[in-house]
This record gives C-alpha cells, structure tokens and sequence, in this order.
C-alpha cells in the first residue's frame, strides 16, 4: 500500500509499505479518507516536532523515523482480531489518534490521560497503518474540533 512518510524536515516521500494486520485487540482499520493538517506541514517545515527522529523511538510506539503520515482519518472496519468485542467489521469509526503507554489508565475515570508523559498520535509518532487500538472511547477529536473552530 501507499504511505506519505516523514524522514526528516523537508523529506516526505510516498512510498509502498507492506499491507497491515491486526493484533490481539487491534480493529485493522480500511481508510476511507485522510486529511492533511497544519500539524503535518509544520512537521515538513519545521519538524521533527511529534515524528520520532531516526534512532530516537517514541517511548509509547517505539517507533522511529521513517514513519507514515496521517492522524485525522475515518475508514471502514474491515478485519478483528482476538480481544476485540464491542465493533464489527464494516462499522464505520473515527479514531481518537492518541498513542499512550499500556500502562496508563484510559478508563473513563481518569480525565487526563491524554496529558500521560510520552503522549502522542497515529499518524505522525508511528502506528500510521491505520490498525489502531480498540477502545471504548472512540471520537471525532479533531473533525470535531476543526468543526468547532469552524462554526465561530
């Protein structure tokens, strides 16, 4: 499949990656559209900023550059695996695009996991494959947030 990669500041490429699966509870996730945002500019212009640098993993993904761009997206569930009980293939899902540790509490209890140490997304700090994680607590965070600015 295809992937914008970042490798460094100003070095984008498109390039083959090889197809995605699922892991015990993992949705793969088929995208049905990906959008291109100041965060993914600011990394070609600027960055990197949230892409890991080569030889430097993001502690949550351990992932580095080169990584698949791409954190505001919406898509098809198209494979489950072991673990995933509360999605079926086909539901249509937008994913909150965090990457936090395993060993942070993302219960609905705990209202700053987001803020967890090493916090960082799909798309620009690795798991750019679109499988992402299940969780209960599956939102539009950017398209709403984006819609919200929108309507001011």
């Amino acid at each position: 499949m295809k992937a914008a990669r970042f490798y460094d500041r100003g070095d984008i490429r498109i390039e083959d990656i090889p197809e995605p699966t699922a892991a015990p509870g993992e949705a793969l996730i088929k995208a049905a559209w990906c959008g291109i945002c100041g965060t993914d500019l600011h990394e070609r212009l600027d960055g990197p900023i949230f892409c890991p640098p080569r030889g430097h993993p993001q502690p949550a993904s351990g992932e580095e550059s080169p990584v698949p761009l791409g954190h505001e997206f919406f898509g098809v569930v198209e494979a489950l695996c072991v673990g995933v009980d509360d999605l079926a293939v086909g539901d249509h899902v937008v994913l909150e695009p965090y990457i936090i540790s395993e060993k942070v509490d993302t219960t609905q209890g705990n209202k700053s996991y987001h803020l967890a140490k090493d916090m960082n997304f799909i798309g620009l700090a690795g798991r750019g494959r679109w499988t992402g994680r299940k969780d209960r607590r599956q939102a539009a965070v950017d398209p709403q947030h984006l819609s919200g600015h929108a309507t001011r």
